[in-house]
């Protein structure tokens, strides 16, 4: 086992220490997750610190201790997914780094539809809560403003290898940014009622289409 370099070059012997996960990271977590499962088959209005508090098998001085109300437990609960959707389109992205990004627009698409399709409770939930609740603005406001720099970074890697991509440099996150929101409202429309799988395939190929001319590919 190698062990890690001293100051001076002397080994120690010793493995890097890694951090520990608190019990309190622990019961956090449990409440999002009990939140999030509540939010399955409950419109927020019907969850309370109460039922989060149980679902989590904890007490409810518990849930006060982590969160200050309920919509800052599902803002939470958004975060995650928001998150967890942003890890995908990452993971995408970094799978397909020869090829244009107009190129794989389809394949992005397809990982925000996979996750509307698998927690569109949590979206449309989140949705509801956005014009009402700062928490949950909050996270919609970062987490598509990161979703649009992710794009907008990734154009820019094109144009730096000479890609034809149409439209002001300056302009690539604003755009992308727009689009993001775009998509955002597309699908929340869709989810938020009755609709076919085929719905969903040609809302995805809409948004396809004017995603990458509207970040300036043919």
């Amino acid at each position: 086992m190698e062990g890690q370099q001293a100051p001076g070059g002397a080994v120690t012997g010793r493995r890097p220490r890694q951090r520990r996960v608190s019990r309190g990271d622990l019961r956090e977590e449990a409440l999002v997750a009990a939140a999030e499962e509540l939010l399955r088959d409950h419109p927020p209005e019907r969850i309370t610190m109460e039922t989060i508090a149980a679902a989590a098998g904890l007490s409810r001085s518990s849930v006060y201790f982590y969160f200050d109300n309920k919509n800052t437990v599902l803002a939470a609960v958004v975060h995650r997914g928001i998150s967890r959707l942003l890890a995908g389109l990452e993971e995408a992205l970094a799978a397909e780094a020869e090829p244009p990004v107009g190129a794989v627009v389809e394949r992005l698409l397809a990982v925000i539809l996979d996750n509307w399709r698998s927690y569109d409770f949590v979206f449309v939930a989140g949705a509801g809560l956005l014009s009402r609740e700062p928490a949950v603005r909050a996270v919609y406001d970062s987490l598509c403003g990161r979703a649009a720099r992710l794009l907008a970074e990734a154009v820019g890697r094109d144009r730096a290898r000479g890609v034809p991509v149409e439209g002001a440099e300056d302009s690539d996150e604003l755009r992308a940014l727009a689009l993001t929101w775009m998509t955002e409202r597309t699908f929340h429309q869709l989810f938020s009622r009755k609709h076919t799988v085929a719905e969903e395939e040609s809302t995805a190929d809409a948004l396809a289409f004017l995603i990458r001319r509207g970040l300036g590919y043919p």
